[in-house]
């Protein structure tokens, strides 16, 4: 295994930029050919003085994710006689059985 030396890891970074919230949390990197057309669209901003140091993210530009919205298909809450919701402990959740064949 060979290590990756200072000279090479700046050429790796060279070609990235990072995009950032305006919480300051990094939030992906860009290729520095995609760079032009995302501000262009106006769905980045740039930022440093003489160079673009990283990419500020527009608050109106559409979320490179979707957060999860829960549920699921194969868990249900379960809860016994009493109505006391019973299973993981934080949760309550529990994997449903599979359905039996005949």
């Amino acid at each position: 295994m060979s290590a990756t030396s200072p000279s090479d890891l700046a050429g790796i970074q060279a070609l990235t930029l990072e995009v950032r919230n305006h919480a300051g949390e990094l939030v992906g990197r860009v290729a520095a050919d995609k760079v032009d057309a995302l501000i262009a669209a106006r769905l980045v901003s740039p930022i440093g003085r003489k160079a673009i140091k990283y990419l500020l993210l527009n608050r109106d530009a559409p979320r490179l994710t979707r957060d999860w919205r829960g549920g699921s298909n194969t868990t249900e809450r379960m809860r016994n006689e009493w109505g006391v919701v019973i299973g993981a402990p934080k949760s309550g959740l529990q994997h449903r059985e599979l359905p039996r064949e005949k």
